[in-house]
């Protein structure tokens, strides 16, 4: 039986990680199961400017 994940790939990643992770992992659990595009946005554009963020890594690193 094959299972599968349907959304951006922020939000389904977010499911995979292991806990401690979460503590480093930005925009985070709460605006990653944003299902609204526009309203994802704006949560990230809000609350960015807070991140303390040292390194951004691109999506497809995430999946290796």
């Amino acid at each position: 039986m094959l299972t599968f994940n349907i959304g951006d790939l922020s939000g389904i990643m977010a499911k995979k990680f292991p806990l401690w992770f979460f503590r480093f992992y930005k925009p985070g659990k709460k605006i990653s199961s944003i299902k609204d595009w526009n309203a994802k946005i704006d949560a990230m554009v809000n609350t960015a400017p807070t991140w303390d963020v040292g390194i951004i890594s691109p999506s497809s690193l995430m999946v290796v």
